[in-house]
């Protein structure tokens, strides 16, 4: 008797592989074949991105919804910059709420991954950006696949501790919504990815006329020229004058874990031997980062991008780190969250893990200052508005 066993095509992930780590590592002349093969199809894509976003009805709610994404597959920080905010908006209490990548789907439409006191669900159920946020923040962080049903739980369920507005972690292209502040990143580096939308490229949509604010990430080594032309490009693109905000990523403080015991530490790597690990989408700026700080990287293993790790992984990882005779590992809290549960109880392990933290960081507290009077100015309208 054979029994059929269902494949999980995870189309993020495909795309994230096939674009970043095979067409562009490939000669002009071969990306170039796949790209016209592949170009048909991106019409059909647009076409039901268009009927798709023309038949959701918008859902007006009386708190402030603050949307953080952006338009193409990869990394571009929003994860971090929903931290920046809920740490720096002058607000009494907020909720986070993310569709949970790559979790383990639940009988429930709508998980409380935390009551802002910690992580209360495993990261399978919950996804490894929603575990990250729960044992970062002090907010409750919500899982839904559909935004509109789990701000109306929010209100209903959460009201012991009233909330003044709601972040929603890549909600751009989420139309049930209407937004109060659309805040859209893109990569300095390439801003609008490869110019084509998936399947021929790496891009979600072409349009940022929805966006309030836009940010462009990666933008530390950005000369004023480059600044100029990217501050031309959104305001053509976006067909507005708009808030155009540039940041990078810094690493805020190192986490350490050994024997058990998880404490921060404000110490440096430099001059160790170091092995890197991660499952993000912009490990090469990570690497760099973490070079940067003077460490010794005698190894490094890529992961694609939201990757769970399985037992086998974590002694592969030790294997080689004994191999390249590393002092420590070093990986993203968003990697933390997920290797936690399968090396918490192996006592045998000689190590200290480095958990790199992320923040992202205004290129000038200017900059930082507009950001968040932008979004704060944009919650205070919604109430005059009420």
């Amino acid at each position: 008797m054979f029994i059929k066993k269902k494949v999980r095509i995870d189309i993020r992930t495909f795309f994230f592989v096939l674009w970043k780590k095979i067409i562009y590592s490939k000669p002009f002349s071969s990306w170039l074949f796949v790209w016209i093969f592949l170009y048909p199809f991106s019409l059909l894509y647009r076409i039901f991105f268009y009927i798709y976003k023309i038949t959701r009805t918008e859902t007006t709610f009386y708190l402030p919804i603050i949307s953080i994404g952006n338009i193409s597959v990869g990394g571009t920080g929003k994860s971090v910059l929903t931290s920046f905010l809920v740490r720096n908006l002058r607000f009494s209490c907020s909720a986070v709420l993310l569709r949970g990548y790559k979790r383990t789907k639940p009988s429930n439409p709508v998980l409380i991954a935390s009551y802002g006191l910690g992580l209360r669900k495993t990261v399978s159920l919950v996804g490894d950006e929603a575990a990250m946020h729960a044992q970062s923040l002090s907010v409750p962080v919500v899982v839904a696949k559909k935004r509109d049903v789990a701000i109306n739980y929010c209100i209903q369920n959460l009201k012991q501790s009233p909330l003044s507005y709601v972040l929603l972690d890549d909600g751009h292209q989420h139309f049930s919504v209407k937004k109060t502040c659309s805040i859209v990143l893109l990569d300095a580096r390439a801003p609008l990815g490869s110019g084509s939308v998936l399947p021929a490229g790496d891009l979600r949509e072409k349009s940022l006329k929805r966006a309030d604010v836009i940010i462009f990430s990666h933008a530390k080594l950005c000369s004023s020229y480059d600044r100029k032309k990217l501050i031309d490009l959104a305001y053509k693109k976006r067909e507005k004058v708009i808030p155009v905000i540039f940041g990078y990523h810094a690493i805020l403080y190192i986490s350490k874990w050994l024997y058990e015991h998880r404490y921060q530490d404000n110490s440096t790597i430099d001059s160790r031997r170091v092995f890197v690990f991660a499952g993000i989408g912009s490990f090469n700026q990570f690497f760099q980062a973490i070079k940067n700080r003077g460490a010794n990287i005698v190894g490094s293993k890529e992961y694609s991008d939201h990757y769970l790790y399985s037992l086998e992984d974590i002694d592969d990882l030790i294997h080689a780190v004994k191999e390249k005779g590393a002092e420590a590992i070093v990986t993203t809290a968003k990697d933390w969250v997920k290797i936690y549960e399968l090396i918490w109880n192996k006592n045998n392990i000689l190590l200290a893990w480095f958990i790199v933290h992320v923040e992202f960081v205004c290129t000038s507290e200017a900059e930082k200052r507009i950001l968040l009077r932008v979004v704060s100015k944009a919650i205070i309208s919604k109430y005059l508005s009420i």
